[in-house]
């Protein structure tokens, strides 16, 4: 194989990986979706409004940036754990780490909005007639902070067990070779 036909191979593996990772993350976002304005009863437009007026953009790019990590890694643990255990595990490691950095995110992200729904209290000019206006930005701050975690960390929870998994059941290859060693033992 030339080396241009082996570039070109490598470049549309890389591609095809990048693509079914979208495909899959897209797929989740929409049954995610889908199961929202059926629980709630509202449209997609005011669902993705809300998650970016109580999450902000930065949380849900940083996001969906580890959660695209986490599911090419474990596409490419599937892919070459039954012919490169090496490699498979260093993609479960990375993936991995991109769960944990999902957590670490979420956490984060609660830390900041409790951070500034205190010093938001801090600074304001506490009166009667002020009071609902502190209460209110000082909530819009909390639920920053709590749906962060309560999106983020079920989301780390989930893709470390399925990494863990991936590595754990065997591959389809192995089981075919595994039924074959036992039929050759059984006839001898």
């Amino acid at each position: 194989m030339s080396l241009i036909n082996i570039q070109r191979h490598y470049s549309s593996d890389i591609f095809g990986m990048f693509a079914r990772a979208c495909s899959y993350i897209g797929g989740g976002l929409v049954i995610v979706l889908a199961y929202s304005v059926y629980a709630t009863g509202m449209s997609v437009e005011f669902i993705s409004e809300w998650a970016l007026n109580v999450l902000g953009l930065s949380f849900i790019v940083l996001l969906a940036a580890l959660l695209f990590g986490a599911v090419l890694a474990l596409l490419k643990v599937q892919k070459l754990r039954s012919y490169n255990e090496v490699e498979a595990q260093n993609w479960r490691q990375f993936g991995l780490q991109a769960s944990s950095g999902i957590a670490t995110l979420a956490l984060t992200y609660t830390l900041l909005g409790i951070c500034l729904g205190i010093g938001g209290l801090s600074d304001a000019n506490l009166s009667p007639d002020t009071i609902n206006q502190v209460i209110a930005d000082l909530t819009a701050q909390f639920s920053t902070a709590f749906m962060s975690s309560v999106i983020g960390l079920p989301i780390s929870a989930a893709m470390r067990t399925i990494l863990i998994i991936s590595m754990a059941a065997p591959s389809s290859s192995a089981n075919c070779c595994n039924q074959n060693h036992f039929r050759l033992e059984k006839k001898t």
